[in-house]
């Protein structure tokens, strides 16, 4: 068993590829290219949990929309 917590849904990005993965019960269910962070504002590698959703939500730190 490896030291990874399997989680019904999640998701999965990968830095160095700059692609993302959406698992369910550990199954591929979408596969997307994405943009992460750059030398000046980095993307931290890390485990995260999603404590809240809001489908219009606007960042206050860089004013931009996060739909």
């Amino acid at each position: 068993m490896s030291g990874k917590r399997q989680y019904p849904k999640s998701i999965e990005v990968d830095l160095s590829s700059q692609t993302m993965r959406a698992l369910e019960g550990g199954r591929e269910v979408f596969a997307f290219d994405c943009v992460t962070g750059s030398k000046d504002h980095p993307t931290e590698p890390g485990q995260f949990r999603i404590l809240r959703k809001s489908p219009n939500h606007v960042s206050k730190a860089y004013n931009a929309a996060m739909h």
